[in-house]
C-alpha cells in the first residue's frame, strides 16, 4: 500500500510538471506556487506585513538611548535567507529552469519582486549634508543606501558556483568526485617546515604587519555563523552532526597530529543571507556583521547600541581607572582571577595579545583626542564624540593606504588601482556607483592571507631587552598579557610586536593555528588553513583558474602550467587535486610566488587591490574627501603628518620606536625617542 502511495505521488508530480512545461500556469502562478511551498517547507506563515527597519535616529538626544538586539537581527536575517533559499529551489522545480536562467528573465525577476520583495525605502535626507557618518555604514552612498552598511551582504566579483548553483557547498571535482577533505590538503600543501611545523621569518617586516592585518579585518567585516535554534555554537562532531548547516571536516585516520585520536573536526557554515535584497531570484549568500568602510568600526562598534562605550564626560570613551578597556567582553576562562575581560567595539578583542594591547592603544588615542577638544572648544559632549570619531578613522585610512598598503601589494598594483594617498590637496574621485562592500572573496580567502604571517609566539621585550614569550596557541582568547597587573606590561607587549619579524607570507602555516585546541571549540582541535578552504567551498567561492581568469592573467590548463608556483608547490597541489580547475582560491593564491615589491603573488594583488580600490573610491567620507564631510586643507595635512609610531609614542610609555612601525629596525629605519615623533597637531580644530 506505501508502495502504491508513493507511485500515485510520484506519477502526480510528473503530471504537475508537464502541465507546468505545457504553460498552464504562468509565471506568476508559478512564482507564487514556489513561494507557497518556501513557506510551507520552512513552516513559516506567509505574510506581508512590512516593517521599517531603519537604524537612523531622528534626533542626538536618542542617540545614545538606541539599542539593537545582534542575536535578534541576525536570527531574522538568517531565517529570511532561509526561505529565500527555499524558495529559488522549488521555483527552480516548478520551473523546469536553471537559476541562473531565472536571474536572466524579465517575467521572472518581475513577478519575484512584486509578490515576494520586502525591501523598504531608506530615507536618507539627514544624512546627505552630515559632517559625520552613521553608524550602521547606511546612506553612505545616497542613491544606494544600504551599499557597504551593517548587515548587507558581501558582494561578489563572480558569480558563486555551488555544486546545485543555488546552496550547497563546492564540494566536487570537475570530474564529479567529492574533493579531498580540506585537512588532509592543509596536511600537504600547508605545513610548516621542520619539526616543530614553523614558518619562515620575512627579514623586513614587523610583526604589526600582522597585528594591523588582523586589526583592520576586523573593522570590514565579520561574517555571522550559523547557530542551532538556542542561538548557541553548533557542536557539529557531537549532538549538531545533523544540523543542516553542519559541514563537518574529515580527519583522516592517519593524520601525524591527531593519530586517530579525532576523525572529525567542527564547522559550521555562515549563516544564509538573500541575493538581490530577496527581490530577485538567486542563489545563498553571506552577510557582514559590520559595516565595510574604513570607520573605525572596531573601536566604536557598527550599531548605536554599540555606543556603550560612550557615556563617559567630554565625549570619551569607558575605560578602567587604570585607562584599560572595561569589562564585559568575550574571552576564554581567565587564567588569572584578578584579569578581566575586556570590551571594544568588536567582539574578537582578546582572540591574540597584541590584537588587544591595539585596542586598547586606539581608545586611548580617541580619549587623547576628546579631551584636548573639550578644552579648546565650546562643543558639546556630542559633537566632541563624533568629530574625534571622525578624525579618528580618517588617521585609521591614512595609516592603512600609507604605510600598510604599500607593504603587501606591489609598487604595479598601488598604481594601478590609484590606491597610493595625496601628499597635497584633496582627492575628488568618489564614486557613487563604485560598490564599497565587502567582497565575498576578500573576506573568505584572500585577506586570509594574515593567517600565513601568524608567529608562534607571542610576549614582552622590555626596556633592557630582555624577553619573555609565550606560545600562541596559550595565549588565544586570554587576554592576561593585556590587563595583568593593571596594563603595566603594555608597552612591553607592543616593543615584543615592534621588534620582532613578521611571518613570510606563503603556504607554510604555524603549527600552532594548524593544531590548536580552542576551548571555544568544545575542547576539539581545529585547523586554521583547513577551515579557510572549507569557508570558500561554503561560500561557493569558484576555483582558482576562475579567479585567475577574472583578474586577466595567465590560466593553467595543467598542474605543470602553474607559472606563479615553484615545482614542489605545483607537486605538492597536484597530489590533493584531480585538476588544476579544482584547486581552491585560497590554496592557489597563498601559495604564488611574491610579486616584486610586495609579499603577495598575482592574483591576491589583484583581488585585494580592487578591493581596497572600491573601500576608497566608494566611501562618500573618504577622509581626502573635499565637502561638508570632509577636513578643511590645514587638519587634512595635519593627519597626514600622522604615523602608527605617532599614535603608539602618543598612548604608550615605550621611550623609543622605529618611524616605521610596519618594518623592524635597521640602518634606514631606525630607533628613534618618542618625542621625535610627529604628532597629531590639533590646532586646526580650535574653535
Amino acid at each position: 500500500m506505501v508502495w502504491i502511495d508513493s507511485a500515485l505521488e510520484f506519477c502526480i508530480l510528473l503530471l504537475q510538471i508537464v502541465l507546468l512545461r505545457s504553460n498552464d500556469l504562468s509565471v506568476d502562478d508559478i512564482v507564487s506556487k514556489a513561494i507557497d511551498n518556501g513557506y510551507r517547507n520552512m513552516k513559516f506563515e506567509r505574510t506581508c506585513s512590512n516593517t521599517d527597519d531603519q537604524d537612523l535616529p531622528r534626533d542626538e538626544s536618542k542617540l545614545f538611548d538606541f539599542i539593537r538586539k545582534q542575536k535578534e537581527f541576525e536570527e531574522n536575517t538568517s531565517n529570511a535567507g532561509r526561505l529565500y533559499i527555499e524558495v529559488n529551489k522549488e521555483l527552480v522545480r516548478l520551473s523546469g529552469k536553471s537559476i541562473h536562467q531565472l536571474i536572466r528573465s524579465k517575467a521572472y525577476r518581475e513577478s519575484f519582486a512584486k509578490q515576494f520583495c520586502r525591501r523598504t525605502s531608506l530615507r536618507c535626507e539627514m544624512y546627505v549634508n552630515s559632517p559625520y557618518r552613521s553608524a550602521d555604514g547606511r546612506c553612505n552612498n545616497i542613491r544606494y543606501p544600504t551599499l557597504g552598511s551593517k548587515g548587507a551582504i558581501q558582494s561578489r566579483y563572480l558569480p558563486p558556483q555551488y555544486d546545485d548553483d543555488i546552496t550547497r557547498p563546492r564540494e566536487r571535482s570537475g570530474t564529479g568526485k567529492l574533493l579531498l577533505s580540506p585537512r588532509i590538503i592543509s596536511n600537504e600543501v600547508f605545513r610548516g617546515l621542520g619539526i616543530k611545523e614553523s614558518t619562515p621569518k620575512d627579514n623586513n617586516l614587523s610583526l604589526m604587519t600582522f597585528t594591523w592585518g588582523q586589526f583592520l579585518d576586523h573593522d570590514i567585516v565579520l561574517t555571522p555563523v550559523a547557530t542551532n535554534v538556542d542561538g548557541d555554537e553548533l557542536e557539529c562532531c557531537g549532538k549538531d552532526a545533523d544540523y543542516i548547516d553542519c559541514v563537518q571536516i574529515s580527519i583522516p585516520a592517519n593524520d601525524a597530529h591527531f593519530r586517530g585520536r579525532q576523525r572529525c573536526m567542527s564547522f559550521s557554515r555562515s549563516m544564509p543571507a538573500e541575493s538581490f535584497d530577496g527581490c530577485a531570484p538567486g542563489y545563498r549568500e553571506q552577510a557582514n556583521r559590520l559595516t565595510s568602510f574604513i570607520d573605525a568600526g572596531n573601536v566604536y562598534g557598527n550599531s548605536l547600541s554599540s555606543h556603550a562605550l560612550l557615556n563617559a564626560p567630554n565625549g570619551c570613551l569607558n575605560t578602567t581607572k587604570y585607562n584599560l578597556l572595561p569589562p564585559g567582553g568575550v574571552c576564554k576562562i581567565l587564567s588569572n582571577d584578578r584579569d578581566h575581560c575586556p570590551r571594544a567595539g568588536d567582539e574578537r578583542v582578546s582572540e591574540n595579545p597584541s590584537l588587544g594591547g591595539m585596542h586598547v592603544i586606539w581608545v586611548r588615542q580617541h580619549n587623547k583626542i576628546a579631551q584636548h577638544l573639550a578644552k579648546t572648544t565650546s562643543w558639546s559632549s556630542y559633537k566632541i564624540f563624533q568629530e574625534t570619531r571622525k578624525i579618528i578613522g580618517a588617521m585609521m585610512q591614512h595609516i592603512t593606504y600609507g604605510e600598510y598598503l604599500p607593504k603587501i601589494l606591489s609598487p604595479k598594483t598601488m598604481a594601478r588601482r590609484n590606491l597610493y594617498l595625496r601628499k597635497s590637496a584633496y582627492e575628488t574621485r568618489y564614486d557613487q556607483e563604485t560598490d564599497p562592500s565587502v567582497k565575498n572573496v576578500f573576506a573568505a580567502a584572500a585577506f586570509r592571507f594574515g593567517h600565513s604571517q601568524i608567529p608562534p609566539q607571542l610576549g614582552y621585550l622590555f626596556k633592557d631587552m630582555t624577553s619573555r614569550s609565550f606560545k600562541l596557541e596559550d595565549t588565544l582568547m586570554d587576554p592576561h598579557l593585556v590587563v595583568t597587573q593593571k596594563g603595566v606590561y603594555l608597552p612591553d607587549l607592543v616593543r615584543f610586536v615592534l621588534r620582532n619579524n613578521s611571518r613570510l607570507v606563503d603556504r607554510h602555516i604555524e603549527s600552532a593555528v594548524r593544531n590548536t585546541l580552542f576551548v571555544d571549540f568544545k575542547g576539539e582541535s581545529f585547523d586554521l588553513s583547513a577551515l579557510n578552504l572549507q569557508r570558500g567551498r561554503d561560500h561557493g567561492l569558484p576555483s582558482y583558474t576562475a579567479w585567475r581568469k577574472h583578474c586577466g592573467l595567465i590560466v593553467p590548463r595543467s598542474f605543470g602550467q602553474l607559472v606563479d608556483h615553484d615545482v614542489q608547490t605545483r607537486e605538492k597541489l597536484s597530489n590533493v587535486y584531480e585538476l588544476v580547475a579544482d584547486i581552491d582560491v585560497f590554496a592557489g593564491g597563498i601559495s604564488e610566488l611574491p610579486e616584486e615589491g610586495s609579499v603577495l603573488g598575482p592574483l591576491f594583488n589583484c583581488l585585494l587591490g580592487k578591493q581596497f580600490h572600491d573601500l576608497k573610491f566608494g566611501d562618500r567620507y573618504w577622509f581626502e574627501n573635499p565637502g561638508i564631510g570632509g577636513f578643511t586643507p590645514s587638519q587634512l595635512q595635519a593627519i597626514r603628518s600622522v604615523t602608527l609610531a605617532s599614535v603608539i609614542c602618543n598612548t604608550l610609555d615605550i621611550g623609543e620606536v622605529q618611524k616605521d612601525a610596519f618594518e623592524i629596525p635597521h640602518k634606514g629605519n631606525p630607533l628613534v625617542p618618542c618625542q621625535k615623533i610627529p604628532k597629531l597637531n590639533l590646532d586646526s580644530w580650535k574653535k
